[in-house]
């Protein structure tokens, strides 16, 4: 929550801060240091945000999509936020560099975060075992999540139908990756099956799914 206060202030998001600050209030002391969740149960839902969003709100271009060793996907913009985020406003970070324990056991609570994250993200891995592209499906996840976060979950129709393709300006790229798509089908159609027409119904099946959850996600690019 530090670190969203902050940012929300650098935003003006004025509104954000008073009700990050009181969940950050709520749940630390009547949360019991933030082992229970009150101020969810109150009506202060959490609301994340982090520098690479203060960066977008000011006017900042996004720049090119980048997949780092161990940070994972991010983008010229966002990669600032793990300097100025996890460096200077997180307190677990403050507590690492004032503290130096046995075997290092002060970034334990930084550890522990971070394997929560981690597990929280088990249940993207079979989406992105069954995408035809899972660097597409990655990259096109990851940006729409930042559009949302960057209007604070209410992006403009304007930005909405662009990610969609509503435009056109992505109609080329979506007609390419369902050449592709298709194209692996064909491929793959006779393995595992038997033939007959039931061997043809998953991969009959398999475009129209295709264009209505992952195409629209290409597109936000």
């Amino acid at each position: 929550m530090p670190i969203s206060i902050v940012n929300d202030v650098l935003q003006v998001q004025l509104g954000g801060a008073a009700r990050d600050t009181g969940r950050l209030a709520i749940n630390t002391t009547i949360g019991l240091l933030g082992f229970f969740d009150p101020a969810s149960e109150l009506g202060l839902t959490e609301d994340k945000t982090d520098f690479g969003v203060t960066l977008a709100r000011w006017g900042v271009a996004q720049g090119p999509y980048l997949v780092l060793p161990l940070l994972g996907p991010t983008t010229a913009r966002d990669l600032w936020s793990w300097p100025v985020d996890s460096y200077l406003l997180d307190p677990m970070a403050w507590y690492a560099r004032n503290h130096s324990l046995r075997y290092h056991a002060e970034y334990l609570p930084v550890m522990l975060y971070y394997v929560q994250l981690r597990a929280s993200l088990l249940s993207a891995d079979d989406f992105l075992d069954s995408a035809y592209d899972p660097y597409l499906a990655m990259r096109n996840a990851y940006l729409q999540r930042r559009t949302y976060l960057i209007y604070h979950g209410n992006p403009p129709t304007s930005v909405i139908e662009r990610m969609q393709g509503v435009d056109g300006s992505s109609s080329n790229d979506i007609e390419q990756l369902l050449q592709q798509q298709q194209a692996y089908e064909k491929a793959h159609a006779g393995v595992g099956a038997a033939p007959g027409p039931a061997a043809s119904t998953p991969a009959a099946s398999a475009p129209a799914s295709t264009s209505s959850t992952r195409l629209p996600q290409h597109s936000a690019d």
